[in-house]
C-alpha cells in the first residue's frame, strides 16, 4: 500500500498541470484501492493460509 501511495504522489509531482483536483482524485483512488484490498483480497488470502 505504501508503494501505491508513493507512486501516486510521485506521478502527481511530476505532472506539469498544477490543478487542485489531481491530489484529491489520487487520494480518493488510493482509499478505494485500500478498501478493495482489505475487503476482498485479504479474506481470500486468509482463507488460503488458514486451511
Amino acid at each position: 500500500m505504501f508503494v501505491l501511495w508513493a507512486v501516486n504522489y510521485w506521478l502527481q509531482y511530476k505532472s506539469k498541470k498544477k490543478k487542485w483536483y489531481l491530489p484529491l482524485a489520487g487520494a480518493v483512488l488510493y482509499v478505494a484501492i485500500v478498501f478493495i484490498v482489505l475487503g476482498y483480497v485479504t479474506p481470500f488470502l486468509r482463507a488460503l493460509l488458514i486451511k
